[in-house]
């Protein structure tokens, strides 16, 4: 501790280091190195957030995330900007473990995809699917009119009203989480709990948006 506007400390053991640092509730630095893999940290990870404008953040893995704006002065051990983030967001990416996420002008523009799935969407214009490469999803006008297939068969919508085509079966059809019409796995958030040491400015959330 040096002065109310100038924060830094560090801590060491004989496997790890972090170090943690602020100036003026602006500019926020957390680095953290370790001769042991950490699942979400890798050996290397570093944290920066310029308050309001961005926040970033990536490990030796190359798992990234970076955010536009991030309103909070604060690294969020508790994840709401998480949630709230795509609120006030004006340009979003994140990468890990082969996941992406893109989001645009508070997710006007929106879309997940890794290596077998790609989902996008324009609120209230077109949803998007696909998996394996095969489109399971297209639909139109708040999902009024449009295409899909899923583990039921295959189905045209009119003004909401589905209408089955045929009754080929996709088997690959993955569960969505309500929330964001995303695919659960795909959100690695809901895949792994971290529980970690307050010193080493852990949280129990995986990246999130500066989300993973």
């Amino acid at each position: 501790f040096i002065t109310p506007l100038y924060f830094e400390t560090e801590n060491k053991d004989k496997n790890s280091y972090s170090s943690y640092k602020y100036i003026a509730f602006i500019f926020w630095k957390f680095q953290r190195t370790s001769t042991e893999e950490h699942v979400y940290y890798g050996n290397e990870w570093n944290f920066y957030k310029l308050w309001p404008v961005f926040g970033y953040e990536k490990n030796d893995r190359g798992d990234f995330s970076f955010s536009v704006l991030s309103l909070l002065p604060f690294r969020d051990a508790e994840n709401f900007e998480r949630m709230y983030n795509p609120l006030w967001s004006l340009l979003e990416y994140s990468s890990f473990d082969g996941n992406k996420k893109f989001g645009l002008l508070m997710r006007t523009y929106f879309q997940y995809w890794n290596d077998n799935l790609f989902y996008s969407k324009v609120p209230l214009v077109y949803t998007y699917k696909s998996q394996n490469g095969i489109m399971t999803k297209l639909t139109f006008l708040a999902e009024a009119f449009g295409y899909s297939f899923n583990e039921k068969g295959e189905f045209y919508k009119i003004f909401w009203y589905p209408l089955k085509i045929s009754n080929k079966i996709n088997k690959v059809a993955v569960v969505t989480d309500l929330d964001y019409n995303v695919p659960m796995y795909f959100v690695p958030e809901n895949d792994i709990i971290l529980k970690n040491n307050l010193s080493d400015f852990k949280t129990e959330n995986i990246f999130y948006s500066y989300e993973f």
